[in-house]
Parts: C-alpha cells; structure tokens; sequence
C-alpha cells in the first residue's frame, strides 16, 4: 500500500481525515504515531494512505497478507451475498473464531448485511485448530447476517495468549454477535429469543506493524457503533434484501433455557410441537459443535479442564470442568488465574478492585458458612461503577447440596448482568438481586431475579460468606 503526504487544516478531524483517505482512525493514528484528537494542530503533516489507492476496485487492490506457516491469502469475493465493496463498505481485518478453528479473513458492514470473507486462494483457505493448519473450501467460512436479525453488538476483552507473562497487559479485542437466526433453521419460528452467538477477534496488526491498545479500541468501538447505528436505521425502515447465513455460531444458553422451559409449560398440542421442534434443532447443532470442539482441541468434551494458577480451595476438578463446559466457546479455552480470594488477599473491596483491574472475564466462587457452593461467571472485568454492564455471556450457577452443576443464563428480559461499586458486588436484578455480596465481604443474599429467573444459590436467602475466590480467564 502507498502512502502520501497530507497537511491538517484548522476544521480537520481524525473522522474527517480517515473519511477523506478511505481510512480507519486507528490505522491513522498507528501510522502517525498519534494518541487522539487532541494531538492534531493546522499545518500537522501526516501520512495518509495514497489517493490513487481509494479510486481501485476491491479485487484489485491486491492487499495480501504473509504467514510464514501458510500459503499468501488473497481476498475473495466472486459470491455477490458474501462480497464486500472496501468503498462503500467499513472493513476490517479480522479472525472468525469457531469450534473448528480460527480463519482470517475481512468482516465488511454495509447499509443492511455484515459480511465475512476468508482470504483465499484458489478458493480455498487456511484453518489453524490448535497448532494445526489445515486447508478447506473458502465457502465453508463464508458469512452472511442481515442487520436485522442482530440482537446485540459487543466488545469483549481478552489478555492476549501471545503475552509472555500473565502480568503482561496485551490485550485482544472481540466482536460478538448475538443473532436470532443462523439461516440453517429448518422451519422458521419466530421466537424472539437470540438464537446464537457468533465472534470475531480483531486484528492485532495495522499497516505500519502493531497496533498498541488505544488503536484496537478505537477499530472495534467505530466498528460496534456503525453496527449499531445500522441497527436503528433498519428499525426505521426495515429491507430484506438479504438473508442470514452463519456456518459456525455458538449455541446461546438462554435460547436453550427458554425452549426447555417450554417443553415443560408447553399445554397445547401446538404449542408443544413447536417446542420440540426447536428441542431437536437444538440437538442437532449441540452434536455437530461437540463434534467440532473434540476435533479442533483434541479433546473429549467432559476433559476440558482449565489449568489453574493455584489449587482451589473450594472447587475440586470436576466443579471447575462443569462450571467450563456452561461457559461460551471463547472462554472454555482460557487457563484460570486466582486474582482474588479471602486467604490470600483478606477481606478488603479496595483490594478486590485493585486486584481485578485489567484482567477481563472472571468466575465468582462462593462457600458460604453452611458449605453450600455456588456462584456466577462475569463477562467483563469487575470495576466500580453505579451502572450495571456484562453481556449475556454472564449466568449463574450453584452446585445445592449435589454434585451436579445448576446454571440459570439470562432471560433477556433486562440487561442487569453484573453491578459492582463501594456498596458491594451484584449480579442480576428486577424482582430481586440474583446474588449480592456486601462490600465488607461478610454477609451475601440471594434471590429470584428476573435477569436470571434464578433460584436460591445458597441453602437460604441471606448467608454468611466462608470462603470467596474471583478466577480470572487468561
């Protein structure tokens, strides 16, 4: 790619440049050396990408990129429903995260559909499963979801599995998709409950080498408001031009929590048909992803166990494996980091926050004063705060008085996943709070929420904490 020479005017912004240059602010910012907007001044001189470049159709730009492991990639786009157009479209390089492997490729969001292509050659593109590369179809990877049917656009992240050491604050950023169809449904039924989850890791490299982390958040902060700002114009007026494809999706829990609840409360002949016609699509995809994890981890789905920094002092092997196997794809891979318990760092919230800071996804462990064990896993670092935040990746979980796991995933109906501030910790709310913990870490409650419409955790509504543990995934 050419770069050019550009002098800042006294109206420019970093928006009106990157716009003007057919460019993303962070690869502006990667390649100026530039933090913000603050940093701009009339007169500035800096390198944007060649004007020549924007003018060229997208098969012809010829952008590659290089493995020393694999083949060169070059962009695809013969199939007009997966093609992407880098003039009109928002691009950004990405990795499709799967059950089967991860595949790099381009995410483009236009006016009303987000496109995934894997870069290819000669149609077929390059898979890595573990440590193992393997080449398959292109059109096997290639996505299609129409805006429409995209429930939530999120941001999650991660510490890097590049970081050298577990204190190392690398960072990897991904987009979430929470969508009510997949396109592989065999009858079409309207549930209004998202059906799956589908993720995306964000590029860690630009056009001049790494991007550090202001310039990943600013790439998936723009691409995460242009998703949702294209939501809102397809509430306005809605198109159906296209329709949703997505050939690797994480199954969403709560969709399976609403469908057997269901089948339970289920009183019509109808009504129940369409139940179980959802219960054996379910089935049917939870064989294939069980199918695709075995293959892609090399692993039995009861053998994923995380490493652990440090023995739990309340949870044996087996609880850790359950509590694993209930979280989202992305997390189940992820070794466990102690960063806070009783024993080790007291009873201090100050501490608990400190101790949590930059550390993203983590599980909540409780023992309270009668053994009972329980607890919940938080999609997002815990941080003080008045508002509530998380995704619905967040649920809670309790093992009452048996060794058999128990979670209760959102229902959807509010967004109070977790809650944290100097009163204490929460998640869940509306009717009651799901489990509440106070901020001298010595009393907790628990009650029915409509968050998780959870049960009890505990063996009684308030306890007494024994033991507490906050696991981070790294």
């Amino acid at each position: 790619m050419e770069f050019e020479r550009y002098a800042v005017k006294p109206e420019d912004t970093l928006a009106s440049i990157s716009s003007l240059f057919h460019m993303k602010i962070a690869d502006l910012c990667h390649l100026n050396q530039i933090s913000g907007e603050g940093d701009l001044f009339p007169g500035m001189v800096l390198d944007v990408q060649h004007a020549d470049s924007k003018a060229l159709p997208f098969e012809e730009l010829g952008d590659q990129i290089n493995n020393s492991d694999a083949p060169v990639l070059q962009r695809n786009t013969t199939i007009e429903q997966f093609s992407i157009d880098s003039r009109n479209d928002f691009t950004l390089e990405v990795t499709y995260c799967t059950a089967d492997g991860d595949v790099v490729g381009e995410l483009g969001v236009s006016h009303n559909k987000i496109v995934f292509c894997p870069y290819s050659e000669n149609d077929r593109c390059i898979v890595t499963a573990n440590t193992q590369k393997y080449s398959v179809p292109a059109t096997q990877f290639r996505l299609c979801i129409a805006i429409r049917d995209i429930t939530s656009c999120s941001i999650l992240e991660l510490p890097s599995l590049n970081a050298l050491h577990p204190e190392d604050k690398l960072k990897n950023f991904f987009i979430n998709f929470l969508i009510t169809r997949t396109g592989k449904e065999k009858k079409e039924i309207d549930t209004n409950i998202p059906k799956a989850n589908v993720c995306f890791k964000l590029s860690e490299k630009g056009p001049k080498g790494q991007y550090n982390y202001f310039e990943q958040k600013v790439n998936s902060d723009e691409l995460v408001g242009l998703v949702r700002s294209r939501q809102e114009q397809q509430r306005l007026s809605p198109s159906s031009e296209w329709k949703t494809f997505v050939p690797y999706f994480d199954l969403n829990r709560s969709y399976q929590q609403y469908v057997e609840a269901g089948l339970k409360e289920s009183n019509f002949e109808e009504e129940e048909e369409k139940y179980q016609d959802l219960s054996m699509e379910i089935e049917e995809y939870q064989l294939v992803t069980r199918r695709s994890i075995r293959f892609s981890l090399m692993l039995d789905e009861e053998d994923i166990l995380p490493g652990l920094s440090q023995p739990s002092e309340i949870l044996s092997d087996a609880k850790v494996m359950q509590i694993t196997k209930n979280m989202g794809m992305l997390f189940q891979i992820r070794n466990w980091k102690l960063a806070y318990s009783f024993t080790v760092h007291g009873t201090s919230l100050e501490v608990f926050f400190r101790s949590l800071e930059d550390l993203g996804p983590s599980v909540l462990v409780i023992e309270d004063a009668d053994h009972h064990i329980f607890g919940g896993f938080a999609s997002h670092q815990w941080k003080p705060t008045k508002l509530f935040y998380g995704t619905g990746d967040c649920f809670l979980w309790t093992f009452h008085d048996t060794k058999k796991i128990q979670c209760f995933f959102p229902t959807l109906l509010n967004d109070f996943y977790m809650s944290s501030d100097q009163d204490g910790i929460t998640m869940g709310a509306g009717g009651k709070a799901g489990l509440l913990i106070d901020r001298n870490f010595v009393y907790g409650s628990s009650g029915r929420s409509d968050t998780y419409a959870n049960e009890i955790l505990s063996g009684r509504e308030h306890f007494n904490l024994l033991k507490l543990e906050f696991w981070a995934l790294v």
